[in-house]
């Protein structure tokens, strides 16, 4: 079967944010000291191959509860049509994510191994988060705590633990930035689903709030960000450098500026949601840098 099919279903254009979280992950513990390239690879392969199940398995459940025939697609949210158009079968597309859930497991397991049983709790709540996220937690308003916990939070903290096999109150404080812009990027990112994702039995921040409360909702989470950036700096926690992070800001600025006025335009939209995948990545590739040079 064509390799291009595969990638396209492992959403590969949404997989950059395991690179960013390890990136920055990794920078704590450097900051702190340590350092562990195998680890850094392992721990990178590992949040790679959870992102592509988590993505598989709500592009399955799309299909088999009718969303992803009716959705309307744009490169950020509506899924890859792969399944629509039958370039995969589903029971093909099941086998890969349990393939890919089955050996992030094994690389869970040697880590566990080497560095203790207190990175068990962290790997068990991520796994929860991703097994779990279309099935329950998309259909009882936690989606988007699960994304910001699942691939923002816990792969800081985790990323951290197993290159410094040890927890760290920086590594926490700066987990919770990535937790907001995840946050974020699937709550934007459902906007134009708002519809099909009703039909489809979803239950999420926009469909109970409405498209107003929850751009509300959008605005104070990525205001939040940068508050937090500034608190950790102003109270000594995290590196002055890590103020990098705020060269986003316009870029925020500019998303808030516009957010309203198309909420109900998708063509204007879509480049409000390719703005928001830009804050997200480049503010934790900025602070994971800045963490490597502090």
């Amino acid at each position: 079967m064509n390799l291009k099919v595969w990638i396209a279903e492992s959403r590969a254009n949404f997989l950059l944010l395991p690179v960013m979280l390890i990136i920055l992950g990794s920078g704590i513990a450097h900051f702190e000291g340590h350092f562990h390239l195998m680890h850094t690879i392992f721990a990178l392969m590992g949040l790679v191959m959870m992102h592509i199940t988590v993505n598989v398995l709500n592009e399955i459940s799309d299909y088999q509860t009718g969303i992803d025939f009716e959705v309307t697609r744009t490169p950020f949210s509506g899924g890859t049509g792969i399944l629509t158009s039958g370039q995969i079968a589903i029971p093909h597309a099941s086998l890969y994510a349990k393939i890919n859930i089955a050996l992030a497991t094994i690389i869970g397991i040697y880590f566990v191994y080497v560095v203790g049983w207190h990175l068990l709790p962290v790997l068990v709540l991520g796994l929860i988060t991703v097994v779990f996220y279309t099935p329950w937690l998309g259909r009882v308003v936690m989606g988007e705590f699960a994304a910001g916990l699942g691939l923002g939070a816990l792969p800081i903290i985790g990323a951290h633990l197993v290159i410094a096999q040890q927890f760290s109150f920086t590594a926490v404080y700066v987990s919770f930035i990535p937790y907001l812009l995840v946050f974020n990027l699937l709550l934007l990112n459902e906007f134009p689903d708002l519809e099909t994702d009703t039909r489809g039995g979803r239950k999420n921040l926009i469909i109970v709030f409405g498209k107003k409360a929850a751009a509300w909702i959008y605005i104070a989470v990525l205001l939040m960000v940068y508050v937090w950036m500034l608190l950790g700096v102003l109270m000594g926690w995290i590196p002055v450098w890590t103020l990098l992070g705020l060269l986003t800001l316009p870029i925020s600025l500019n998303i808030i500026r516009n957010l309203f006025k198309n909420l109900d335009n998708l063509e204007g939209f879509i480049p409000l949601m390719g703005q928001n995948v830009m804050v997200v990545l480049i503010t934790q590739l900025l602070m994971g840098i800045a963490f490597f040079i502090a």
